[in-house]
């Protein structure tokens, strides 16, 4: 019987990993990286037949974290958070806005948040996250589409756009006895959020 050397047991061991470990197999550690506030952005506008309803924002307080998986080049968490009386419109609508005075005076010191639970890759750079959605310490599921604009260890950008109307089903009643037209109303809301190590 050959005695088996050194050199013969380090053959054999690498012989055998390799057939037990897929070659595709990384063990890159998960990066997590911080939202870069100078960098980041959301902004809001509504369109409207109601001229008390027609507005364009942005919001001032926010933050969030990313988890990047270094193996796949993308996301494998985001957690978001924005406190909502930060809300702000340029001196001229502020002062013709009534109506977002009182909503922003009912969100003192309120933040909406959200985490994700799982994340699907829909095509090219755009993608979908799954999570929750806190306010007022109500939560409910929710899905927000991304688009992935650059990734690295040391930075990543995504780009959110939502879009969402009222009808006349869901306009609350003050609102529609207020603002005559509320219920045709359509808004948006995109973030440019940029997240470093």
């Amino acid at each position: 019987m050959k005695r088996l050397t050194y050199a013969r047991v380090v053959a054999v061991s690498a012989l055998v990993s390799q057939l037990l470990i897929p070659h595709n197999a990384s063990f890159a550690t998960p990066v997590s990286q911080k939202l870069a506030r100078s960098s980041s952005s959301i902004t809001f506008g509504v369109d409207s037949p109601a001229p008390v309803l027609t507005m364009r924002g942005d919001v001032k307080t926010f933050g969030g974290s990313v988890v990047l998986d270094p193996d796949l080049n993308t996301i494998s968490d985001i957690n978001l958070s924005i406190q909502l009386d930060s809300a702000r419109l340029p001196p001229d609508q502020m002062l013709q806005n009534i109506f977002l005075q009182s909503v922003i005076a009912r969100l003192q010191q309120r933040i909406a948040t959200f985490r994700s639970t799982s994340i699907d890759h829909l095509s090219g750079d755009d993608f979908q996250a799954h999570g929750t959605y806190t306010w007022h310490n109500k939560s409910r599921r929710a899905t927000i589409p991304f688009r992935l604009v650059r990734t690295s260890p040391l930075a990543t950008e995504i780009r959110v756009l939502m879009r969402g109307s009222l009808t006349e089903a869901n306009t609350p009643r003050e609102l529609a006895d207020s603002a005559p037209g509320a219920s045709q109303s359509a808004g948006w809301a995109q973030g440019k959020f940029v997240f470093v190590k």
